[in-house]
C-alpha cells in the first residue's frame, strides 16, 4: 500500500475509494469485525488471509458473528464459520441458536466449537446449561471452567482425563 493511502487504516473511508489494492483493508476490517467497513470493501470471493480474519473478527465481535450467522451455508469454509459463530454466542451468554439437535452431533460435528472461553469466559450457569443441552459439549464445557475457575461446575462435570 502506497504512503499516502496508509491514512485509510485509521480515518473513516471516503465515499469514493482511491484505485489501490484494497485487500490490506478487507483483512484489517474482518478481524477487527467491523462490519460496516467490511461490507464496504469485501469481493464477492473471500481473498488470501481473509478467512482466518473473519474467524477472528467473529470471536471478538457479537455484531459481525451474527451477521455471518445469518449468512447462507454453503462453500468448503461454512462449519468453520458456524462453529465460530456459535462460540462467540456461548461466550456471550445465548445458547439461543443451539439445540439438542442442531448442529447435528453426528453429522455435522465440524460445527460446534472446539474453544468457548476466549476472549471472553462465558458465565458458569450458561456453561452448565449448554453440558445439559448438547453432551458432546462435554470436554468444551470442562476446560472452559478450568478458564473460568469454576470448580463447583468441574466437580459436577466430573470430565474424564484428556490430552
Amino acid at each position: 500500500m502506497l504512503p499516502e493511502y496508509v491514512e485509510l487504516f485509521y480515518t473513516p473511508l471516503p465515499l469514493h475509494l482511491p484505485t489501490m489494492v484494497k485487500d490490506p483493508l478487507i483483512i484489517m476490517a474482518a478481524y477487527g469485525g467491523n462490519l460496516d467497513r467490511y461490507l464496504r470493501l469485501r469481493r464477492p470471493e473471500m481473498i488470501m488471509g481473509e478467512h482466518g480474519a473473519v474467524l477472528r473478527g467473529i470471536y471478538y465481535n457479537t455484531t459481525f458473528a451474527k451477521w455471518w450467522s445469518l449468512q447462507p451455508r454453503d462453500g468448503e469454509n461454512s462449519g468453520d464459520l458456524r462453529a465460530a459463530t456459535l462460540a462467540r454466542f456461548i461466550i456471550v451468554n445465548d445458547l439461543s441458536n443451539i439445540t439438542a439437535t442442531d448442529p447435528d452431533p453426528e453429522e455435522n460435528c465440524h460445527e460446534m466449537p472446539g474453544m468457548i472461553w476466549w476472549p471472553l469466559i462465558p458465565a458458569e450457569r450458561t456453561l452448565e446449561a449448554l453440558a445439559k443441552l448438547r453432551p458432546d459439549m462435554h470436554l468444551q464445557v470442562a476446560m472452559a471452567c478450568i478458564a473460568g475457575n469454576y470448580t463447583e461446575l468441574w466437580d459436577k462435570l466430573a470430565p474424564e482425563p484428556s490430552i
